[in-house]
């Protein structure tokens, strides 16, 4: 009556593979950041950064591309901070 679904399946239908791509620029992610300070932006690029990377490891995804820009390295180095754990493996 009940199929035992393999831990395989279970993770493929809890977690959602995120877009292959995903585009941290803070005009990318709300559609007015006027009023957000520059640690509510950093806030908000990181929690999407966590969420699709912790959602591309679950889902079983071997690659994805986070576009962060150009800068003073503050998002980078936060996120490798944040997922240093979870990567053994990061390309440049």
């Amino acid at each position: 009556m009940f199929e035992k679904q393999t831990t395989e399946d279970s993770a493929k239908n809890i977690f959602t593979k995120p877009a292959q791509e995903i585009d941290l620029h803070i005009e990318k992610l709300v559609t007015d950041h006027s009023r957000m300070n520059n640690a509510q932006i950093l806030e908000l690029q990181l929690k999407t950064f966590e969420k699709n990377l912790d959602q591309a490891i679950a889902s079983g995804m071997n690659e994805i591309i986070f576009i962060h820009g150009v800068g003073n390295g503050v998002l980078l180095i936060s996120s490798l901070n944040m997922s240093v754990i979870k990567l053994l493996h990061i390309i440049f």
